[in-house]
């Protein structure tokens, strides 16, 4: 889906703009189901220098064969990242958000209080977002990194209740009423992480994409229990 939303003519944007609307916030949300402790420093070898290497590769394939993209664009990273180095926006992210979120997992006090900790500052980093950084360019997308660990903290609380099955019919419902508004042009809503214009209604954001992941593992896990007959 996610490869179909960036290669699909103009004619199917209608569809592109779906998919965005869930299709990076899913790659955190389930990235926290995932999660395990992982100490910093290992987090920087598992992540961070894998992706500068790769970076670094394809950055000078790209400048010999492709598009020459200005060195600057490389080392600010983020939205500037354009043409074979686009995908590259959001590993920095990641790394982010497993920092913020293991740090705040390590603190001594019980989910609740955890859970509230994470709502003040997604509040607060929607509230810098909308006022300071709305299309500006910040290194490495660092503006949008508490928004990544809500992403990582939702799976990860939400792992132990996946497969609720009145959770997933209540996301299932969400899903369908969303996707319904989309075809018949109601909903009027664009998520895009890299871009940061998904900083509208920052209920929609955390609602809309937590619901369709939900839905689509719980759609899945059905398929995969049904048994097909040559």
């Amino acid at each position: 889906m996610v490869v179909l939303g960036h290669i699909l003519p103009s004619e199917y944007s209608k569809f592109a703009n779906f998919v965005y609307l869930f299709h990076m916030p899913s790659f955190f949300i389930l990235s926290g189901m995932c999660h395990k402790k992982t100490k910093i420093i290992d987090l920087i070898k598992k992540i961070f220098i894998p992706f500068i290497v790769y970076l670094v590769i394809i950055y000078i394939f790209s400048y010999l064969f492709l598009a020459k993209i200005p060195l600057k664009n490389v080392l600010i990273g983020g939205k500037q990242l354009k043409g074979a180095l686009g995908v590259f926006w959001f590993i920095p992210c990641l790394f982010y958000a497993k920092v913020i979120f293991s740090i705040i997992n390590e603190l001594k006090t019980n989910d609740k209080n955890k859970i509230i900790l994470l709502i003040v500052l997604y509040v607060f980093n929607v509230i810098i977002l909308k006022n300071y950084f709305y299309n500006k360019v910040t290194l490495w997308n660092i503006d949008i990194a508490i928004i990544c660990a809500v992403y990582y903290a939702i799976g990860f609380y939400l792992k132990n209740y996946k497969n609720n099955k009145n959770l997933c019919i209540l996301d299932v419902i969400i899903s369908a009423l969303v996707l319904v508004t989309f075809i018949f042009d109601k909903l009027h809503i664009v998520f895009n992480m890299k871009n940061k214009n998904i900083y509208i209604n920052p209920l929609y954001q955390l609602i809309i994409p937590t619901a369709i992941t939900i839905s689509l593992y719980y759609i899945f896990n059905i398929i995969k229990k049904l048994k097909f007959t040559k």
